[in-house]
């Protein structure tokens, strides 16, 4: 509990990091350990800690606590760079709140700054240390402003009124920060203040945070309180029960519009139509100027469990089986639907549409409210949302109307009359820039002032360490690359191609940079994604899981591919996927519920285990030349079409521990580690396959005779369910009948193939299967 019987979510000091578990609350009292940033990732993921304020912190402090006693031989620049790869991992565990990103971007700028000025690994980390610790205590601090601005401008607000009621949702108080509250910090301002007649708090469903948590912060605190259902505040409002709204926030885009738990967006309708006034009360991180509008905000979804199951998904199946499910954590709440958001620096008018933010009296100065960010944030911000902020018009390029307005030409706008593609709105110019090479892109910023930070939004980012025919210096493109990521912020991509060519193993400190460039372009919601290492050198890519919510096509070449990144369940629009020259030897799993066309080529598996493929909705799939143990896939319903390349290179008897490391094919016929039906095992992989095409391509081959025959006879009881009643067509094409072309034959002679003549190229139907020889 901490301190004078203060709730705490966060249970602190140097070394040492305990969590609140809140998914026990408020039956049981229970702190979990936490000693290092995968426990933190963890704790977030599964809402063990939550509240965009307490996960950024606690994410902040799990890594303090991971580097506090990590014995580190590397240099200062090796520990910043493991330092943001940990925070980038950290990153991933939610996406939607921002101040998880705004205070991870900040902790890298740091140990970045700092890497350059120290000589010793450690001081890097204490930097981070001390930085983090100073969060856990700015967060409280920041609390309470928020809480006495809020409560001051609620009373000028409602004018005579003695008491107010008000009406919560969700949970945020000391549970969902370090300390305090936010929206609940106004709460508990307006009873220390003796405005406050009574709070109402929702259960909010389907995790109920408000029964659980919030219920149990204001009985904790003796403050008078009423818990009702979430359906009921519609009603409530119409009684005339409560004089406000107030709520937290989890990501607020450069309009105001907010995004928020589950239900908000209904409250603030409600409070609209029955003329109750709506706050919003959130710190100055949770403000993400480099998104224009809620429209880009990434709204993460939940497991279905939390519907399905009572207690949030804890507890035992309450709804039918079979039932599908759309469990969305977050929505977002219009700014016009807003009546002021409350931050630690004053309270501003929401309202939208180019309406100025206003701080309120208590602050007594008439700026706008993003004018409290930092430099580097602003730099992130649209042009177009510049002017919902008329405070910083005075320092705009005079070239940059508002939106609606006509650009009048001159000599600093487009370049002169001579200039065409001036002529161009900024959308299309962001395209067109978004197709040359990165350091071309940044370039175009002194063709004219317009032009200067046109670059930040291009739609896409290019990059490779070759300079035409000229390589480029691992370090100046590091140095090239961090600068181009951080001044461009967030603003979405649609594509983003990493190449690599002359990356080698003595750059193991390269590959983390380029490592934590990969996971920044997720976090720019870039729709395709390249990496590419077009040498001998691979690199294993960080054991995390990708999640995207806008990725639909990546394409990986050269990787080594650890065992948790193949997990794309976190990407609900993945459809294309290729690798080319990879290494799945780590990778025992690879799933993805939304991919419809897979490519695989040159790659290399495991040796001692079977990688599984679980794509049920695949369409096309196209697998060449691949070495060891035949992959297994899942039964994969909607295959349409498959294309199967193997060559003596390719096999299962590459990896066998039995006999002769010598023999071409194990004479075992139940090797566990051969299979010598592994053909079989791939047919019953690609059975629903409409067309399919089996191709082999052996450089050397067994003698034999012209004419193989299949003798006996098999009953139509005995036919393998491995060919679908969907497969009208199977081509197998070889250059020599081997022994592993008649253990196909002998798999399809269930179909009652009876001959096959290799001495020329024959095309030979029978029971609608084709076989094409093709013999040297």
């Amino acid at each position: 509990m901490g301190e004078s019987n203060v709730l705490q979510s966060i249970v602190y000091q140097r070394g040492s990091l305990r969590l609140l578990d809140q998914r026990k609350l408020p039956l049981e009292v229970v702190y979990i350990d936490v000693k290092c940033s995968t426990d933190g990732w963890n704790a977030i993921r599964d809402m063990v800690v939550r509240g965009a304020p307490a996960i950024a912190i606690a994410a902040a402090l799990a890594l303090a606590v991971e580097v506090s006693g990590l014995d580190f031989a590397g240099t200062p620049a090796e520990a910043a760079a493991f330092v943001s790869e940990k925070l980038e991992y950290l990153v991933s565990s939610r996406p939607t709140a921002v101040n998880l990103f705004d205070a991870a971007t900040k902790l890298q700028s740091l140990v970045s700054r700092t890497a350059e000025i120290e000589k010793d690994a450690k001081a890097i980390f204490q930097a981070y240390i001390d930085a983090a610790e100073t969060m856990l205590v700015d967060d409280v601090a920041d609390n309470k402003a928020i809480g006495l601005h809020g409560a001051e401008f609620l009373k000028q607000k409602l004018g005579n009124s003695k008491h107010i009621s008000v009406l919560t949702h969700c949970n945020t108080g000391s549970l969902a920060t370090a300390g305090y509250g936010t929206a609940l910090g106004v709460i508990r301002a307006l009873h220390s203040g003796g405005i406050l007649e009574k709070a109402f708090c929702t259960e909010t469903r389907p995790f109920n945070q408000g029964s659980r948590l919030t219920a149990f912060e204001l009985v904790h605190d003796k403050i008078p309180a009423t818990l009702i259902a979430d359906s009921a505040a519609s009603a409530l409002m119409k009684n005339g029960c409560v004089q406000a709204v107030i709520v937290g926030a989890d990501r607020i885009a450069a309009n105001g519009d907010t995004a928020n738990k589950i239900g908000t967006y209904n409250l603030a309708i409600s409070a609209k139509h029955h003329g109750v006034q709506f706050y919003v009360a959130a710190p100055v991180t949770s403000i993400d100027l480099s998104l224009p509008s809620g429209e880009e905000i990434v709204i993460e979804e939940r497991s279905p469990k939390e519907l399905l199951n009572s207690e949030g998904g804890l507890g035992k199946q309450v709804a039918a089986s079979g039932i599908s499910v759309w469990n969305p954590a977050f929505d977002v709440t219009p700014a016009n639907l807003i009546t002021a958001i409350i931050s630690e620096k004053g309270s501003g008018g929401g309202g939208g549409g180019g309406r100025r933010v206003r701080l309120s009296a208590a602050s007594r100065r008439g700026l706008g409210l993003p004018l409290t960010l930092t430099l580097s944030a602003l730099s992130r911000l649209p042009l177009r949302a510049l002017w919902l902020f008329p405070a910083l018009r005075g320092d705009l390029d005079a070239g940059c109307p508002p939106p609606g307005k006509t650009r009048k030409r001159g000599r600093g706008g487009g370049g002169g009359g001579e200039d065409r593609i001036g002529d161009l709105p900024d959308g299309i110019l962001h395209q067109i820039i978004g197709w040359l090479p990165a350091p071309e892109a940044v370039r175009t910023c002194v063709i004219a002032r317009r032009w200067r930070h046109l670059w930040k939004y291009a739609t896409g980012v290019h990059v490779s360490d070759l300079d035409g025919e000229e390589a480029v210096p691992m370090e100046k493109l590091q140095d090239f690359l961090d600068h181009l990521f951080l001044l461009r912020g967030r603003a979405p991509l649609d594509r983003c191609w990493l190449s690599f060519w002359r990356v080698s193993e003595s750059a193991a400190a390269a590959t983390r940079r380029i490592n934590l460039w990969f996971r920044h372009a997720l976090l720019c919601q870039v729709r395709d994604l390249l990496l590419g290492f077009w040498n001998a050198f691979q690199p294993k890519l960080d054991d995390l899981p990708l999640v995207s919510r806008h990725l639909v096509n990546l394409h990986l070449s050269g990787v080594h591919l650890m065992h948790n990144f193949p997990d794309f369940s976190g990407c609900p629009v993945l459809e294309h996927l290729g690798f080319m020259s990879c290494d799945f030897s780590d990778a025992k799993k690879i799933s993805s519920q939304s991919l419809k066309g897979l490519k695989i080529t040159s790659c290399v598996f495991s040796q001692v285990f079977r990688t599984r493929f679980y794509v049920p909705n695949l369409i096309s799939l196209r697998m060449e030349i691949c070495w060891y143990r035949t992959p297994v896939f899942e039964v994969m319903p909607l295959l349409a079409d498959a294309y199967v390349c193997v060559t003596n290179q390719s096999g299962d008897w590459h990896s066998c521990t039995s006999g002769d490391a010598g023999f071409v094919e194990c004479p075992c016929d139940d090797c566990d580690f051969c299979h010598s039906n592994s053909n079989g095992v791939l047919l019953q992989s690609l059975s629903h396959a409409k067309n399919l095409v089996l191709f082999s391509q052996e450089e050397e081959g067994p003698e034999h005779d012209d004419k193989v025959e299949m003798k006996g006879s098999c009953s139509q009881m005995e036919r393998s369910s491995a060919i679908s009643k969907h497969l009208k067509l199977v081509v197998i094409k070889c250059e020599a009948i081997d022994g592993s072309i008649i253990k196909i034959l002998k798999f399809l002679s269930t179909f009652n193939i009876r001959k096959i003549t290799s001495n020329t190229i024959h095309s030979i139907y029978t029971s609608e299967i084709c076989i094409h020889s093709f013999v040297k």
